[in-house]
């Protein structure tokens, strides 16, 4: 990918929306004429999204691509992130220092986003090879609770724990939406399956592991709809432990049976820890 000051120029142009209407016809179509030139430009176009950004909104535009939805694991976690801002700031002492002609005769800029795109490759294939999605990133990444369904009440008692329980879990104070949960599971005995699902997140968060793994198992247990979401959960249990070689049982039990919850999730995640 060894291109002319004008071409570099030409694609910043590109990006800043400074090419005539012919221009931008004729740059358009040498893109699609030339792979490498096309491969330039995307990595360019997806380090201007997230550069400077911890959040790497680049990915939100391919959010059901199994292997973008493995990357983000990837991306937020620490060792990610403290790579990223290393090569930030050599780039920034690189810049500060340098007189070269050959560099300050173009704008930086561009010079700077593919020099940190060609670090980030070296670093994925280290990264990648290295079996670097770890269980931290993959739990920090797939903790997201907001997903949750809502609770239906079921008469009045066991309405009100329903009630006192969701509301404390989406409050965070997770003691008592253990207890809420807790009690209403033992008052009722058909009770609603997605309580055990709240119950077993709170004793996660609480770090009462072995007591949210019997939840998740107890969902598994109950041969209803959503039994395959116990499979998952208990994945992030492991996760959270560290303990990788559970969590893979988990995750391969979903990724056999197409109509498991997060099936094309498992199946990302697993491909990527290959």
């Amino acid at each position: 990918m060894n291109f002319s000051d004008d071409i570099l120029q030409r694609i910043e142009d590109y990006f800043n929306g400074d090419l005539r209407a012919e221009q931008l016809k004729a740059f358009e179509k040498q893109i699609k004429e030339n792979p490498d030139l096309a491969e330039t430009v995307a990595i360019n176009k997806k380090m201007r999204l997230q550069y400077g950004d911890a959040t790497w909104d680049f990915i939100a535009d391919d959010k059901r691509n199994d292997e973008a939805n493995a990357l983000e694991s990837l991306l937020i976690s620490k060792e990610f992130q403290d790579k990223k801002k290393a090569i930030k700031n050599a780039g920034d002492l690189y810049f500060k220092n340098e007189k070269s002609k050959s560099i300050t005769s173009i704008r930086p800029k561009l010079y700077f986003a593919l020099a940190i795109a060609a670090a980030l490759v070296v670093f994925f294939g280290i990264f990648l090879k290295d079996n670097a999605l770890t269980s931290e990133a993959i739990y920090v990444e797939n903790s997201n609770w907001d997903e949750l369904p809502s609770l239906v009440s079921r008469g009045e008692t066991n309405a009100m724990l329903l009630s006192t329980g969701e509301n404390a879990f989406t409050n965070k104070d997770y003691k008592l939406a253990e207890k809420s949960f807790s009690t209403y599971i033992k008052n009722e005995k058909d009770f609603n399956v997605n309580a055990l699902l709240y119950l077993g997140i709170a004793q996660l968060e609480l770090e009462n592991y072995t007591s949210a793994l019997e939840s998740f198992q107890k969902i598994i247990d109950s041969k209803t709809l959503d039994h395959s979401k116990g499979y998952w959960y208990k994945a992030l249990v492991y996760f959270k432990r560290n303990d990788k070689a559970n969590a893979i049982k988990n995750l391969e039990i979903i990724a056999a049976n197409p109509e498991y919850y997060k099936h094309v999730k498992a199946k990302a995640i697993l491909e990527a820890m290959q």
